[in-house]
């Protein structure tokens, strides 16, 4: 039992660092809470990975804060994480809602550098509603 307890502490990072937080960030004009996006970084380093990370709700709901422990579960790894909002069905069309996506995902690319991150190498990823949306934006012009 003794030995279980050793491999416990020696699996679990002992001082994982704290990313470096940036919330609320426009990525289209005019500014309001669906066109936002927030960027975790580790706190030191350049040409980071960046993931892009869509969330669910069924086209209809959902927040970027819904992120759980995955921001840092990537920082620990050594990527950018960035969580976006977006708008909904049904005040906005699916295609909108892609174009949304894909103005973010520019802006990502744009600001790669700035965060720590490389804009050569952006993963999208996203669950549910927001897998969805990163496979339409991949057909849809940056």
């Amino acid at each position: 039992m003794k030995y279980a307890a050793l491999v416990i502490l020696l699996a679990t990072p002992l001082l994982a660092a704290e990313p470096k937080v940036h919330r609320d960030l426009a990525y289209a004009e005019p500014k309001n809470e669906r066109h936002t996006l927030d960027v975790y970084a580790p706190a030191e380093g350049k040409d980071h990975p960046i993931i892009v990370w869509i969330h669910g709700g069924g086209w209809r709901n959902g927040d970027k804060g819904n992120v759980q422990t995955k921001p840092q579960a990537f920082v620990d790894k050594g990527f950018i994480f960035v969580s976006v909002n977006y708008r909904f069905v049904p005040q906005v069309t699916v295609k909108e809602m892609t174009a949304d996506i894909a103005k973010a995902i520019k802006w990502v690319h744009g600001h790669a550098a700035k965060n720590g991150g490389d804009p050569d190498s952006i993963f999208v990823a996203g669950h549910s509603a927001g897998a969805h949306l990163r496979w339409f934006a991949q057909t849809t012009a940056i």
